[in-house]
């Protein structure tokens, strides 16, 4: 793979200001804030996930309480 294509796409896909601001950082400094981003990114899709599994919960209690008050409104009736 040739690393210039790709460098020219990168460049490509970001506004001019970004660019500019990326060249002048050094090599640690851009590896530093791609682990920073990728460690944002799982910590992000962490939470979301958590949110799913709760809300998930939430729905099947609600579902049952749900089917509790049905069955007590025809015992009722």
């Amino acid at each position: 793979m040739e690393f210039a294509a790709c460098r020219d796409w990168y460049l490509g896909s970001l506004p001019p200001g970004e660019v500019n601001r990326q060249r002048t950082r050094t090599h640690d400094g851009l590896y530093r804030a791609y682990i920073v981003g990728e460690a944002n990114t799982h910590a992000a899709n962490h939470q979301i996930v958590r949110e799913w599994h709760t809300m998930v919960r939430e729905r099947g209690d609600w579902e049952k309480y749900r089917e509790h008050l049905l069955k007590q409104v025809q015992d009722f009736e």
